[in-house]
């Protein structure tokens, strides 16, 4: 069975195409100003990442936008630039996420480290002192195993 192709190609690169009645369908309709940054509907913009996620990032080429109205030159400006703020403003987002989570990470692997260090510290510790029967092996076992279940 001979695989569909959902998206047009053209030199290797896939093309997302939108088809709408009118520009005002691409915004957000709760603004009353429609042409601000990063204000695409949020159905556009599902379409979009949807799109370019099945297609793949390497094979993405352009987004097409077909309007049955006739756009002058400053509209068709307007779209490709909120076009691209809006996916700009979900890069930025993004990162900033990311620097966070790596934040907390690494607060989290200090953290994790130290009780690690303190539990083996304290087993070698308490090791010398406490004799080697059962009640002493739990002890010294059991901290250690609570160290490494802390990371």
């Amino acid at each position: 069975m001979k695989r569909r192709v959902w998206f047009p190609v053209f030199n290797g690169k896939s093309f997302i195409e939108i088809k709408v009645q009118s520009i005002n369908q691409l915004f957000d309709e709760r603004d009353p100003t429609p042409f601000r940054l990063r204000d695409l509907d949020d159905d556009a913009v599902d379409y979009i990442v949807s799109s370019a996620e099945y297609i793949g990032p390497q094979k993405v080429g352009r987004i097409r936008i077909y309007c049955k109205e006739e756009l002058h030159a400053q509209a068709k400006q307007i779209v490709r630039q909120a076009v691209s703020d809006e996916f700009l403003y979900r890069l930025e987002l993004s990162e900033k996420k990311f620097q966070t989570v790596l934040r907390q990470g690494y607060k989290s692997l200090a953290i994790g480290l130290s009780f690690l260090s303190s539990a083996v510290f304290v087993t070698s510790l308490v090791g010398n002192l406490i004799p080697n029967n059962f009640w002493g092996y739990l002890f010294k076992e059991g901290f250690l195993l609570l160290g490494w279940v802390s990371m």
